[in-house]
């Protein structure tokens, strides 16, 4: 059986933040780290449960590859397909698919990911 997933994915730890509400004007920031990244979606750990958020801004934090490099950032809109506790890790995971990228963010995602192995997972038989 072959996993069904369209991406490659890869096990980050990359600081990641979680905006929420923003079209309002206001909105709430929450500060979370990736488990697992694609270029159509993110698992990213955070201290709170998501249950009732639709649509949300991720902004990745991606360390220099090369010390002393700019950091870049890559906003990311996406819709919430899952929020659940983790008992691995002890705080909720949140399962991210992609919707929008700002400005190059893709290219910088794609970029990136060249330089990282991904995690092959296989399906249950």
């Amino acid at each position: 059986m072959k996993d069904q997933r369209r991406h490659f994915r890869y096990r980050l730890r990359w600081p990641a933040a979680l905006l929420i509400g923003q079209e309002a004007g206001g909105g709430q920031l929450i500060e979370g780290r990736l488990h697992d990244l694609s270029v159509g979606g993110a698992s990213v750990l955070t201290e709170l449960h998501l249950r009732s958020v639709e649509r949300l801004t991720l902004v990745l934090l991606p360390p220099p590859l090369i010390r002393g490099q700019e950091q870049k950032t890559i906003t990311v809109h996406s819709k919430l397909v899952y929020s659940v506790y983790s008992n691995d890790h002890m705080c909720f995971r949140a399962g991210l698919q992609f919707v929008r990228f700002d400005a190059d963010g893709r290219y910088l995602l794609e970029e990136r990911l060249s330089h990282h192995l991904p995690v092959f997972e296989r399906a249950p038989a």
